[in-house]
């Protein structure tokens, strides 16, 4: 099997850490699916309700309407989200009216300079839409989730407390829908948006950098743009370094990122190799063979890693064979213990 036809895995993989770190079940799904799943029609699909459901939503939603134009705006959110339970998925046009009806409380309650309120009801929203839309991708509705995704993402701007976790959710049910959608270039600038945003709330020593570098690289993957690749993984490297050495200098327990560094390193061998940038590739091998083989001399700490030096190794020995490069070949079979490995990237567990 040649290094390519790794590269689904690669990407499955990829969106896996940033779904281990946001908890969506939507982009795990993704990443887990068959190449098939994703491939299906993405045709909106009619979204129907059995009369008992709809009876239950009509209810609910105009005693809430009822309660709004009475200006008792709490007994007209819980008529809303009584309305919202009445089924896993809503109509468009019951969606519509709920969200309708919400932002006009939201919009009271800004005027009335109740902020704090008014933060509610958008988180609501935002909540709301999120829920719809996992339950659309679900159903394979992909064109459904997009627009819940956007809703979400758009209530969750509007957020004073609570936005950064708002945004994961959104984050994570927008990249999903677009890559199902093979809409790569804007699910890249979905998931930029997101990393820009930590940039100015979140220390750069945050561990939620990594799951959102290496989830940029696997859409990258996805597109077969092996130079964004290679940019993300640098950077989720980087960013594994960065915590380390913040941590390790305050003398603090933390989650180390080796596992997820080791990958990354790993990965950006592959993409070099991808690109066909051959020399780059091995050179990047060598190092990251010599730093483990150091590394795993050192019997004082324990090296929790997916990949060591035999493995940089043979993945190196495979490239060179490819490339049909004797001297390269010759040099990594004193390396490789096993010599050449067929590579099939797996999506990581929980590190």
């Amino acid at each position: 099997m040649e290094i390519s036809k790794g590269t689904r895995w690669f990407a499955k993989g990829s969106l896996m850490v940033l779904a281990i770190y946001l908890g969506s079940t939507s982009l795990i799904r993704y990443a887990l699916a068959p190449p098939s799943v994703a491939k299906e029609s993405a045709a909106p699909k009619k979204i129907t309700q059995p009369p008992a459901d709809e009876a239950r939503f009509r209810a609910s939603f105009e005693a809430g309407k009822q309660a709004l134009s009475e200006g008792r705006y709490v007994s007209a959110l819980d008529n809303f989200l009584e309305a919202e339970r009445s089924a896993d998925q809503l109509t468009d046009d019951q969606y519509d009216a709920l969200k309708e009806a919400r932002l006009q409380i939201a919009q009271v309650y800004e005027s009335a300079g109740d902020n704090g309120a008014a933060n509610n009801v958008y988180r609501t929203l935002a909540d709301c839409a999120n829920r719809k839309g996992d339950a659309r991708f679900k159903a394979k509705s992909f064109e459904g989730a997009l627009a819940r995704a956007r809703d979400a993402e758009q209530f969750s701007e509007r957020l004073i407390e609570g936005k950064r976790d708002s945004l994961q959710a959104s984050t994570s049910l927008l990249v999903s829908a677009l890559n199902a959608l093979h809409l790569y270039g804007q699910a890249v600038h979905a998931q930029q948006h997101w990393i820009d945003f930590l940039k100015t709330s979140a220390d750069d020593y945050d561990q939620v950098f990594v799951p959102a570098y290496t989830g940029l690289a696997g859409i990258y993957g996805e597109a077969g743009d092996w130079h964004g690749v290679e940019a993300a993984l640098t950077q989720a490297i980087d960013s594994c370094d960065t915590i380390h050495a913040h941590f390790t200098a305050a003398n603090v327990a933390f989650i180390d990122p080796t596992f997820e560094r080791s990958w990354s390193q790993y990965n950006l061998v592959i993409a070099y190799s991808r690109e066909g940038n051959t020399d780059s590739a091995l050179s990047k091998a060598q190092d990251f063979f010599t730093e483990y083989s150091q590394k795993e001399q050192d019997t004082t700490h324990a090296l929790n890693v997916i990949y060591r030096s035999g493995d940089f190794a043979a993945l190196a020995l495979q490239i060179a064979t490819e490339a049909k490069r004797q001297d390269d070949i010759d040099l990594w079979q004193k390396r490789a213990p096993g010599g050449v490995k067929i590579i099939t990237l797996r999506p990581l567990a929980t590190p």
